[in-house]
């Protein structure tokens, strides 16, 4: 019989035994282990490489970001720059006693003078775009009756323009129209917000297409508070504002109102307020609850405070009056 360690022996010898070419390869790999194991310990022992982010470095990445944030993402960077200029915002007087000691005529005070009493760059580009088209403010009240003036801050300066209270006489009308070439028969004032388009029609320069911008416009906005909205009307040229800005006016014009709190999507439609913002509107109902005063919109930012003057007239908190009318 065998012997069974015998046996084991030549596997054993058999496993273990290998040839000269066998002998080469095993001496190659593990030369190769040998130098990757000597590789990395060279490389964990050496220093490590400084940081080549310096602060230009870093400054130059944030401002590629934020350009490629405004190109690809241009509602949010719009939302950032509404942001950051409502943010600049001042208000213009904070107690009685920041109000101006001194009284100024709107046609004839420096950009300067303006600053001075609190009014933002955009109003001012406002005055100046009224008095190129329409001439003068011709009393106290054509001017308080520009948007920008239903701000209650601004309001406090009326009783510095250096202007007539009252309001234009016939003579004064004529002279209006006499510097705008206009006849006789176009003389009498119209009131906007019932005018027919027959009777717009009248004004010179005011034809059929028009007439009808200017009704539509009407209807679209739930009501004129200003002669100055005639510059937003479709089809209207300068001339042609500054021609009916002289021959209409507005009193006890019923606004149609929208009730900030209850308004869906549809009926938040307004010329003024445009979708990003109806949604920023219901976004702030779902999750700060209602609104409990008109202010609490300039906080929105896609706001800012030109667009809110505009706006306000025609937005009513539940527990106001409905029935406001225009100044």
């Amino acid at each position: 019989m065998r012997n069974p360690f015998k046996r084991t022996s030549d596997i054993v010898k058999e496993l273990f035994t290998f040839n000269r070419a066998q002998r080469k390869g095993m001496i190659f790999l593990l030369s190769i282990l040998s130098l990757w194991c000597v590789f990395l310990i060279v490389i964990n022992r050496l220093p490590p490489k400084p940081n080549s982010l310096n602060k230009q470095t870093i400054q130059s990445k944030i401002l590629a970001y934020e350009q490629w944030k405004k190109s690809s993402r241009p509602i949010y960077a719009e939302q950032i720059i509404q942001e950051q200029r409502y943010n600049d915002y001042k208000k213009p007087f904070s107690t009685e006693e920041d109000l101006p000691a001194f009284s100024f005529n709107p046609n004839t005070a420096n950009d300067e003078t303006f600053r001075q009493l609190g009014f933002k760059d955009y109003h001012i580009q406002s005055i100046r775009k009224y008095l190129s088209k329409a001439g003068t403010y011709t009393s106290r009240q054509s001017f308080m009756s520009m948007y920008f003036m239903q701000n209650e801050k601004l309001k406090k300066l009326q009783a510095f323009v250096d202007l007539p209270d009252k309001s234009e006489s016939t003579s004064s009308y004529s002279e209006k129209y006499s510097a705008l070439n206009l006849s006789k028969d176009t003389l009498l004032p119209i009131n906007l917000n019932i005018a027919t388009a027959e009777q717009l029609m009248k004004v010179k320069s005011i034809g059929k297409a028009r007439a009808a911008a200017i009704i539509k416009y009407r209807d679209d906005l739930g009501g004129y508070f200003s002669t100055s909205q005639l510059h937003e009307v479709k089809y209207m040229d300068s001339t042609s504002v500054a021609i009916l800005m002289a021959s209409s006016y507005i009193v006890s014009a019923p606004l149609r109102m929208i009730s900030i709190n209850t308004a869906t999507i549809e009926q938040l439609k307004h010329p003024y307020i445009n979708t990003a913002l109806a949604n920023f509107i219901l976004n702030h109902r779902k999750f700060h609850g209602s609104f409990t005063s008109k202010e609490q919109l300039k906080k929105m930012a896609l706001l800012n405070e030109e667009l809110y003057s505009k706006i306000a007239p025609y937005i009513v908190i539940e527990n106001e009056n409905l029935n406001t009318h225009a100044e």
